[in-house]
This record gives C-alpha cells, structure tokens and sequence, in this order.
C-alpha cells in the first residue's frame, strides 16, 4: 500500500515538474521569438539602406528580380508584421490557435496575402505556417542565389588568373546573400516557436487545471507564473477533449 502511495507521489511530482519545465521553456520561448523579430528588422532595413545600390544591377535577370522583390519588399514588411504580432502578444497576452490545422491553404493565402488574415493577426498557428513558409522560400533563394554567385567568381578567377577574387563590390554583394540565408533559419527558428506555442495552447485545459492545483496548495507564484503562459482570456480554444473552454481570467 505504502509504496503504491509513493509511486502515485512519484509520478504526481513528475507530471508537475514537466508541466513547470513546459511554462518556463514557454516563457523564454516567448521573449527569444521578441529578440529574433527585433533582429530580423534590423537586419532587413540594414540590407536596404545599404545595399540598394545593387538593385539596379539586379534588374535585367529574372530570378534576380524575384530575388530582388522578395529581399526588399516581403521580408521587410513580413518581418515589421511579426515583430508588431509578437510584441502585442507577449504585452497584452491576446493569442489564439487555429481550429482547422488541417486546411494548409488558409495559411498559405494569408502569407502570399497578409491583409486576408487579418482576423487571424493573433493566430500562432498562422505565424507558425507564414514563417515556415517564408523560412523554406527565403532558404531556397538564398541558397540559389549564393550557388551563381560563386559559381560566377569560380568562372571569372579560372578566366582572369591575375584578377582578384573579390572587389569590394562583389564582397558586399556576397555579406548580402549570407545576411539573406542567415534571415531565412531566423525564420525556420521562430516557426519552431510559434509551433511550441501552438502546442503548449493545445494543452490548455491540462495547464488551467494545474493552475487550480497550485493555488489550492498556496504555491500561488508558480500558478500565477503558469497563468501567465496562457492568453489573458482563455475561450473558444480547441482542446485534448475536443471541447471549448469556458472563460477564464485574472
């Protein structure tokens, strides 16, 4: 009797301890995807401001030009949109999932149109999807782009024995497609967070339970910390049960 007791205790103290290890990854997660937004803002309007000089020079190739679009005008806008829904997340705690995970087309329309996903702004299942989606086409460029790019300094130094390897211009044009590929794991990287998020927000219901639990047992800075994971008004979530949650505040 007394050691299934103890085994109960156990794996009690074991379900809370991973349920704790949960919130706090939550919660680091969270402030790590504000200083990956913060990064990739500063890191687009560093490539405009100092880079557009070659635009011009991108012009008169295709895949360039698309390259040349989704640099100056998608990532910048896409990375203003995440650190705007990121901030207002974190200091407001207004957040949803999705209830059709399944239907991958309303996340890729709402990337390639972000002003169609409008009422989905404070979706995390949205921003896994855009970012991932984002994270795939800015590596798959970026890849591209660095490929021609020494291919063309292999041609040129084999043609020109004597010519330097790279001139000064090329050795920007080469910090910009590193900048570029280095944006597009930022992206990957945070799509991982927002996929924890969406997960964590899954198991809502397991963690408003064990909120109730600790402020029964008056460890009620580790509930607060645990409610503050959760969004400020828990409604209308899909849960493990398939049911919806009543409201619930602080």
């Amino acid at each position: 009797m007394k050691e299934s007791l103890m085994t109960n205790n156990n794996n009690e103290d074991n379900k809370e301890k991973k349920l704790l290890k949960d919130a706090k990854k939550m919660h680091y997660i969270k402030y790590l995807n504000l200083f990956f937004s913060i990064l990739r803002l500063v890191l687009e309007f560093y490539q405009i401001i100092n880079n557009i000089e070659f635009a011009f020079y991108l012009l008169f190739n295709i895949f360039l030009l698309i390259v040349l679009f989704h640099l100056f005008i998608i990532l910048p806008i896409s990375a203003i949109i995440n650190l705007i829904k990121t901030y207002h997340r974190i200091f407001t705690r207004n957040y949803s999932i999705s209830k059709n995970v399944e239907n991958i087309f309303d996340y890729i329309g709402y990337t390639c149109c972000g002003c169609c996903g409008y009422d989905n702004s404070n979706n995390v299942t949205f921003s896994k999807y855009s970012n991932l989606i984002y994270g795939l086409i800015t590596l798959f460029l970026s890849s591209f782009s660095l490929f021609f790019f020494l291919k063309d300094r292999i041609y040129y130094s084999n043609k020109y024995k004597n010519a330097p390897l790279l001139s000064d211009e090329q050795r920007k044009q080469l910090i910009i497609i590193i900048l570029y590929l280095i944006d597009s794991i930022i992206l990957l990287i945070q799509s991982y967070f927002f996929d924890f998020h969406d997960y964590f927000l899954r198991r809502g219901e397991i963690f408003i339970e064990f909120y109730k639990q600790l402020i029964i047992k008056n460890r009620k800075e580790e509930a607060e910390f645990v409610r503050n994971q959760l969004p400020r008004y828990v409604k209308d979530f899909v849960i493990n049960s398939g049911h919806e949650m009543q409201n619930t505040t602080v």
